[in-house]
């Protein structure tokens, strides 16, 4: 019986929510800005936080890391291969 390797993607989606205290006179076009300076060159909530203590916004609790749970999931086989 011939075999053949299947390579999946599977993307798990989590939400999580977190309040934090922004610099006083911090405006609504200046938050946004530091948001998206943290999305780029964030892979995770923690790192995402952390950048964005360099705008002065820090976080007032813990961040929920449960990954036990996801909201979405989503698998994708895409490709595959023969074997001789």
């Amino acid at each position: 019986m011939p075999k053949v390797t299947l390579s999946f993607v599977e993307t798990l989606r989590y939400t999580r929510k977190v309040q934090v205290r922004i610099p006083p006179g911090m405006t609504e076009s200046q938050l946004e800005t530091a948001l998206g300076a943290a999305e780029r060159s964030s892979d995770s909530v923690e790192s995402f936080l952390r950048e964005l203590k360099d705008w002065g916004v820090k976080a007032i609790e813990p961040v929920d890391d449960d990954l036990s749970s996801p909201d979405d999931q989503e698998v994708e086989c895409d490709d595959y291969e023969f074997e001789d």
